[in-house]
C-alpha cells in the first residue's frame, strides 16, 4: 500500500495540533483532571460547617470537571451548568485559578483561591468572604466521585 504525500501532510498536522492541545500539567493539576470532585462542606475559621444555602458559599457547591487541556466546567448542586472556562494550579501547588467565559469565549471574570489541600482524596481551598478582614475565612471541601 502505498501512502501519498497528501495522507502524510494530514498526519504530521494532526501530531503537531494534538501536540499543541496537550498541556503539560504540575504535579497539582494532575490530580484535578480525570475525576469529578464534588463539593461536600464548607467550614469557617471556627470550624463550623456552612450549608449551601448560605449566601457567602452557595456559589461554591456543586460539581467540577477539570479537563488535561486546561479548561473547566462547573454544575450546580442540582445539575445545571453554572460556569465554564480555562484553570491553572500554580507550580507550588499554593493557588487555583479559575477563568470564567461565556459560551463565545469571553472573559467574565478571574478568580484566584488560596489552595489549603490538593491531594487524590481532597481538594481544599479558602475564601474569604471579607478581603478587609483576612483573619475570617471558609475552606470549601471537595471529594472526588467514585465512580
Amino acid at each position: 500500500m502505498m501512502i501519498n504525500l497528501k495522507t502524510i501532510s494530514a498526519v504530521a498536522f494532526a501530531s503537531v495540533f494534538l501536540a499543541a492541545c496537550a498541556t503539560d500539567l504540575n504535579k497539582y493539576e494532575e490530580v484535578m483532571v480525570g475525576k469529578t470532585w464534588v463539593t461536600t462542606n464548607a467550614i469557617d475559621q471556627k470550624t463550623r460547617s456552612i450549608g449551601p444555602e448560605d449566601k457567602r458559599v452557595s456559589m461554591y457547591y456543586g460539581t467540577a470537571k477539570y479537563y488535561r487541556n486546561g479548561t473547566f466546567v462547573m454544575f450546580t448542586p442540582e445539575g445545571e451548568q453554572k460556569m465554564q472556562g480555562d484553570w491553572s494550579i500554580s507550580e507550588d501547588g499554593a493557588t487555583r485559578t479559575l477563568v470564567s467565559k461565556d459560551k463565545d469565549g469571553k472573559v467574565l471574570f478571574t478568580r484566584t483561591v488560596q489552595n489549603t489541600s490538593v491531594t487524590p482524596t481532597d481538594y481544599v481551598y479558602r475564601i474569604f468572604p471579607s478581603e478587609r478582614h483576612q483573619d475570617q475565612y471558609i475552606d470549601i471541601l471537595h471529594k472526588p466521585i467514585k465512580k
